[in-house]
């Protein structure tokens, strides 16, 4: 069997595809192309393949991860099943693959057997990456990257070693002894096909997606721009708490996206000339070694975009200030892929507009009062062959007398112990337009240390510490 690694890199329309090979398995099936569930989680891809370590497992804390033991093991079982049912082509997604040192290379390698290997990255110009990926850090709360976004323009950045593309493939190609077909394309939009990503990728597939095959209509995967990320920044800085920062960047990514705002240069001019002198020579053996498909055989380096006018302009006008206190306050419930949120990351969801919940804490999210609310928006899904339904895995411990919870959704009621519950939700028609919504009736909320003058109103009941999902499909449409 031919196994596809398509490995990113990070911020090269990774998330789209990932997406849209989530939402469809089974048209991919129906061409011949199996994708593994090892280590998948749906539209992270296969985020868990190497990594399961780091995730809560049923052993030591009573809590069930996507990967669970043994996924390297269970992915040479599966690609040995697909080919005994006649399938050619098996096909493994992540971005994170290309940041694998070289045993975590070696370990997949092994696992990866007999089957003859593809690899396939898109690649982008450094300084338009390296500046991406600051702000996506800075989107996600990481904030490794202030002092990135904020750098004097005589200081030496600090470059990631995935930046460096000749390296990077260059150790593949070592640790598979030469035993790997290793290819790559430029993700530069006037260089893809149809100036999308997804429609590049299928095409270099040798797929042409037609019936059966759904296309995600809305934007994949928005992200700040330089203004945006200043402001969320100077927030943090300013000491706003980690739900009003969550709230502050979720809005300012809609309102990048509804706007239409690209700025993403943030780098002086002198920094972005020094970055791509680092990069000279190895950027020359990588265009001499693993030169990208989708550019003329005469190319020697990367399109470089100089700035527009629109892109140097960096205030915020009055106008975009209204449309971010708008989104503020009335925040809108964002989509969950179903990926692990441990500890204080679970108020990625239990944050407004959910009502009935305290901060983030450092181990995870008190509710407040005698009714606290779970609801999010699932990601695309196929309207015809998708999913029927999730299974969501809650964790945490309750306070006081509390020992169960009065659990409302889909007009369904049933008494959970949420210390570690699972619950099956239907997928409907309503779910995949409105989301999904967890009413949670607590039975004793109370003080902590039984404080004077408390009520039920604002007492505590049960810390969330735990929320994962995993799609579940209909018997017939596994492929």
């Amino acid at each position: 069997m031919q196994v596809i690694l398509h490995i990113g890199f990070p911020k090269t329309g990774s998330s789209a595809i990932q997406s849209h090979i989530f939402t469809n398995q089974r048209w991919l099936g129906t061409q011949g192309v199996y994708v593994p569930k090892a280590g998948y989680a749906s539209g992270l891809g296969h985020a868990f393949l190497l990594d399961q370590e780091n995730w809560p497992t049923i052993a030591d804390s009573g809590y069930r991860g996507p990967a669970g033991e043994g996924a390297l093991a269970q992915l040479a079982e599966e690609l040995e099943l697909a080919e005994t049912r006649g399938f050619q082509r098996a096909l493994i997604s992540w971005e994170g693959l290309a940041l694998l040192n070289e045993p975590a290379i070696t370990t997949l390698r092994h696992a990866l057997g007999p089957h003859s290997v593809i690899l396939l990255a898109y690649v982008r110009e450094q300084t338009r990456l390296y500046q991406s990926s600051i702000l996506q850090s800075v989107e996600h709360l990481t904030f490794f990257s202030t002092d990135s976004l904020f750098s004097d323009a005589s200081e030496t950045l600090k470059i990631p070693a995935y930046l460096h593309f000749d390296a990077v493939l260059s150790t593949w190609h070592q640790v598979f002894a030469g035993a790997i077909d290793i290819r790559t394309r430029l993700y530069h939009r006037a260089s893809l096909l149809k100036s999308n990503v997804v429609l590049d990728f299928f095409g270099w597939l040798g797929l042409n997606p037609g019936e059966g095959f759904a296309l995600d209509p809305t934007r994949v995967n928005p992200s700040l721009d330089v203004r945006s990320a200043t402001l969320l920044v100077v927030a943090q800085a300013s000491g706003l708490n980690f739900r009003g920062l969550l709230s502050l960047s979720r809005s300012l990514s809609r309102f990048v996206a509804d706007c239409g705002t690209e700025s993403s240069q943030f780098l002086s001019v002198e920094q972005e000339n020094s970055l791509r002198e680092q990069f000279r020579e190895g950027n020359a053996r990588f265009f001499e070694t693993f030169r990208p498909e989708n550019v003329d055989q005469d190319t020697r380096g990367f399109p470089v975009t100089h700035r527009s006018q629109a892109q140097k302009e960096s205030a915020f006008t009055l106008s975009d200030m209204q449309h971010i206190h708008s989104a503020l306050t009335n925040p809108a419930i964002d989509t969950w892929l179903g990926g692990p949120l441990v500890a204080k990351n679970v108020a990625r969801v239990a944050c407004r507009p959910n009502e009935g919940w305290r901060g983030a804490e450092m181990a995870g999210v008190w509710s407040v009062g005698p009714r606290s609310e779970l609801a999010f928006r699932l990601p695309f899904t196929h309207p015809v062959h998708g999913p029927t339904a999730i299974r969501l895995t809650i964790g945490g411990r309750y306070y006081g007398r509390n020992v169960e919870t009065l659990v409302t959704c889909n007009g369904r009621s049933r008494r959970l112990n949420l210390e570690q519950a699972e619950l099956s939700v239907d997928i409907d028609q309503k779910t995949r337009q409105d989301g999904i919504t967890l009413v949670m009736e607590h039975m004793f909320p109370e003080a902590p240390n039984d404080g004077a003058g408390a009520s039920a109103q604002s007492g505590i009941a049960f810390r969330l510490e735990f929320l994962s999902y995993q799609f579940v499909w209909d018997p017939d449409d596994e492929q």
